[in-house]
């Protein structure tokens, strides 16, 4: 798991997760990321395809969490970026077939992402909704992360109502 600081920020960060992917090691070699969507999409395509072409014996899947963070990026560019990146990976299947998925049995991706959206009042948690429901034709995780820490926050009304709707 690779999480802050920001790690999109070190230069060379693409070409050793790269050589990491690339690995003699035979088995499971799940990586999680979480970065703050501060680096352009093609950024993040470069993180992507190492996944994408590793050896057929290896089984190699990268999560991309990404949090916002309206100090580095509008909703708006997040959601295109995520939106970009979700294209890009978009039918390219992981390389790593087992048993089951030649037999049709299982389907294995090299890529899930997810998202997290801070919610602190009720307008946040109307942002949220329509971000999270904006992405209903995708298989990309929106989840809130809600932060009650004032008596102006999310009010319990609204925390219950999202509660209520799972």
């Amino acid at each position: 798991s690779l999480i802050g600081g920001e790690v999109t920020i070190l230069k060379d960060f693409p070409d050793i997760l790269a050589r990491l992917v690339r690995s003699d090691f035979s088995g499971d070699m799940p990586f999680s990321i979480t970065t703050n969507f501060s680096a352009a999409p093609d950024y993040y395509q470069c993180l992507i395809k190492p996944f994408q072409t590793a050896d057929s014996h290896k089984n190699r899947v990268l999560s991309l969490s990404a949090s916002f963070y309206p100090e580095y990026v509008s909703i708006e560019q997040f959601s295109r970026k995520l939106r970009e990146i979700y294209r890009f990976a978009g039918n390219k299947k992981h390389a790593f077939r087992s048993l089951f998925e030649k037999v049709g049995l299982a389907k294995r991706d090299c890529l899930s992402l997810s998202a997290g959206i801070p919610i602190f009042n009720n307008r946040d948690f109307d942002m949220f909704v329509k971000i999270k429901d904006s992405f209903k034709d995708t298989d990309i995780r929106i989840s809130p992360i809600i932060i009650r820490k004032y008596d102006t926050d999310l009010s319990d009304e609204t925390l219950q109502s999202y509660i209520a709707r799972g």
